[in-house]
């Protein structure tokens, strides 16, 4: 299995790239265990419906997508951010609020968080209610909060408790994050998150966005609040490219690693989506920090991609999933190489036309099928102009 090759690799992003059935989970689960015995801090996130990695610590993420998926780790993050505010850590929050907000400026959402809670709630004397489960100190608290929160209203009255990202952590941001931690852990009310569309201004639940929009804003805020920053930190994620549409796979690493830059993090993923590597070699001079490594992962076997040659797009395409894109330079590379071996008598008329056989079932593009069709054809022409001009 080569195991070794994949733990002991010093780069800070590891890519498992095969097909299915090829063991790329089996792997995975590997080194989680291999990191968990060795006290790192474990995050993982299983996003495969029925293809589960085992669960190695308490940070694991399956993503159901439903809106208490949400809801749960947001309410964790506004834990973590109440104890910050504690302990005057205000830089901390900042820090870790405007990756958020970036984060949901590049999905098309404002840089808000909604959060409805049961009418009632904004005009409860928490002071005089003898169902509240919180001490005096916390009542008054509470109290004292309301009349300094961040309530937004839509066209149809509703208000929502607010928490911008990018807005400074001071005032009412402050009171509102203070106020729904609270009434969530000392009187146990349930609070809803909605996003805001940039575009259409819309409050959205979170069962209104698309899946790819769930899996994605889900796993950036269960990582936030999953870092740690006394420990380094081992990320493992199998096939994030589901539900993801092309453009967010190809900025997939690029975002993750952008975000969590400030962390000593170290990345493992399982794809079959030869997309998600695609931001890897382009602007490779802007990427110099960005050390990663390819493992190429069939029956259950492990071996690097090295040649810089498999490392384009279109070669891992065919080597991996032996798919030909449109217009591919590394099928030009190939059949340069197949015309020279026979030119030079290193390989046989039938076997340069058996590889191109492969090629025109292997593409999905008419216009290469024809190319490569017409090239069989200019082949076999000129190998018979050789053969009559050899006999003479």
């Amino acid at each position: 299995m080569s195991l070794s090759l994949v733990k002991n690799s010093s780069s800070k992003i590891n890519i498992l790239i095969g097909e299915n059935g090829q063991g790329k989970t089996r792997i995975l689960d590997s080194i989680a265990l291999h990191f968990k015995d060795n006290r790192k801090n474990l995050i993982t996130i299983n996003n495969p419906r029925g293809k589960n990695l085992i669960k190695r610590s308490s940070k694991f993420l399956f993503p159901n997508h439903r809106a208490s998926d949400l809801n749960s780790v947001v309410h964790k993050l506004l834990t973590q951010t109440f104890n910050l505010l504690e302990k005057n850590k205000y830089n901390e929050i900042e820090n870790r609020f405007f990756k958020i907000a970036r984060m949901l400026d590049y999905l098309g959402f404002e840089s808000q968080i909604f959060f409805s809670v049961k009418d009632n709630i904004l005009k409860k004397d928490f002071l005089n209610d003898d169902i509240f489960d919180g001490d005096y100190d916390e009542s008054y608290l509470i109290s004292s909060l309301l009349d300094y929160l961040d309530i937004k209203e839509d066209d149809s009255g509703n208000k929502y408790v607010c928490i911008d990202f990018i807005e400074d952590i001071y005032g009412e941001t402050e009171n509102s994050i203070k106020f729904l931690y609270l009434i969530k852990y000392y009187w146990n009310e349930n609070i809803e998150t909605h996003l805001i569309n940039k575009e259409t201004s819309l409050i959205l639940r979170f069962n209104q966005l698309s899946s790819g929009e769930r899996n994605i804003i889900l796993s950036i805020f269960f990582i936030s609040i999953s870092l740690s920053d006394n420990k380094e930190n081992i990320l493992i994620i199998d096939e994030p490219e589901i539900s993801l549409h092309p453009k967010w796979q190809i900025d997939y690493l690029d975002n993750i690693s952008d975000l969590f830059y400030l962390h000593d993090i170290r990345i493992y993923i399982a794809t079959h989506s030869p997309l998600i590597l695609t931001n890897l070699f382009f602007e490779k001079e802007k990427k110099v920090d960005l050390s990663y490594t390819i493992f190429h992962v069939k029956n259950s076997n492990v071996r690097i991609v090295e040649d810089e040659n498999e490392k384009s797009i279109e070669a891992i395409y065919w080597n991996i999933f032996g798919i030909l894109t449109p217009q591919s330079s590394f099928l030009s590379r190939k059949i340069t190489e197949l015309l020279n071996k026979l030119t030079l008598g290193k390989i046989s008329l039938d076997e340069v036309l058996s590889e191109l056989d492969v090629y025109i079932e292997a593409s999905h593009d008419f216009n290469q099928i024809s190319w490569l069709e017409e090239l069989k054809e200019k082949i076999i022409l000129n190998n018979d102009k050789l053969q009559v001009v050899a006999k003479k």
